[in-house]
């Protein structure tokens, strides 16, 4: 993909972890990957593995790497952009099939449209990213989000000519561009073919919708939309969470009719975000003293329109 030289020495350390857990870090002409011992090498591996091996280029080694500043405001595109090759490389490659990327781009897209985060700006991430896991997930979502169209655009445009590869390798060549910005990506963008490049960087920093469409991967794709129940706790989770007392309470939630308000005292929440299907339970100090807990179905009273994609027959 760089056409660049392959090392003479690269070391990648596996560390074991607890069963389901996974995650990843660049070093210096090596990378480090804490992983459930019982894992096996299927499509989530690779993928791990491609991402962390796509750092040696991007937001890690010594080619594409954040302008100085706090690290988290460029992890969109060192992180998000980084996801997308991971997926894009091993499906180009063939180490994932057609079925396999088309289910990690519906589970990148379905996140997105549950995540508590959706509606949140940048600047409200950046500010979370290092204390929020789902913080730190919508970030790279919104990036991986910003490849994928701008890929779809830029082959469209150029009749398959070109493609993000050409805007990385941009990037990567001037030697100049090695300190980024969001500027300096959207006038590579621009330079490549795809003139809106500035238009979705605002609009993923405004937490704005990013136009996509079910042509997003392809032809070889088919891409339908669907209408689910959203995900909604019906409470400001990270203002709560950090005093420790319920805040925010929206009085049309589930949760303000199953008794949750505002100044109650929390002992702990639990709750699988992004999955309306899985209760939510509040535990609070109840004024007698004692604990209560509060469980409800964290759904939205309206719903969300998402797109998911499958694989064409015979393409």
């Amino acid at each position: 993909f760089w056409h660049a030289t392959a090392p003479a020495e690269y070391l990648v350390t596996l560390m074991p972890t607890r069963r389901g857990e996974h995650g990843g870090t660049r070093l210096t002409g090596a990378f480090m990957v804490a992983i459930d011992s019982t894992a096996e090498l299927n499509q989530g591996t690779t993928r791990l593995l491609a991402h962390e091996l796509f750092h040696e280029w991007n937001g890690g080694g010594t080619t594409l790497h954040a302008a100085p500043g706090p690290e988290e405001r460029l992890k969109w595109f060192t992180e998000g952009f980084t996801d997308f090759y991971a997926w894009e490389l091993a499906h180009r490659s063939k180490a994932i099939s057609d079925s396999v990327y088309a289910d990690g781009i519906n589970g990148l897209l379905h996140e997105r449209g549950m995540s508590t985060w959706t509606d949140s700006t940048s600047a409200a991430l950046d500010r979370e990213f290092w204390h929020d896991n789902n913080a730190k997930l919508e970030a790279y979502h919104r990036g991986n989000v910003v490849a994928l169209r701008a890929d779809r655009a830029l082959r469209d445009a150029s009749h398959g000519r070109k493609s993000m590869d050409n805007v990385m390798r941009r990037l990567a060549a001037d030697s100049s561009h090695a300190a980024l910005t969001d500027s300096i990506i959207a006038a590579a963008l621009i330079l490549e073919g795809a003139p809106d490049g500035t238009r979705w960087i605002a609009q993923m920093r405004a937490a704005e919708p990013i136009p996509i469409g079910p042509d997003l991967l392809g032809k070889c794709f088919a891409g339908e939309s669907y209408r689910t129940a959203r995900f909604d706790l019906g409470f400001d989770f990270p203002a709560s969470r950090t005093a420790m007392s319920v805040r925010g309470v929206d009085p049309r939630s589930a949760g303000y009719a199953a008794g949750l308000r505002d100044s109650m005292p929390v002992l702990g929440f639990s709750f699988n975000n992004g999955d309306p299907s899985r209760n939510a339970v509040i535990t609070v100090t109840a004024p007698d003293g004692g604990r209560r807990a509060i469980t409800y179905a964290p759904v939205s009273s309206d719903s969300v329109t998402l797109l998911r994609f499958a694989p064409r027959r015979g393409c």
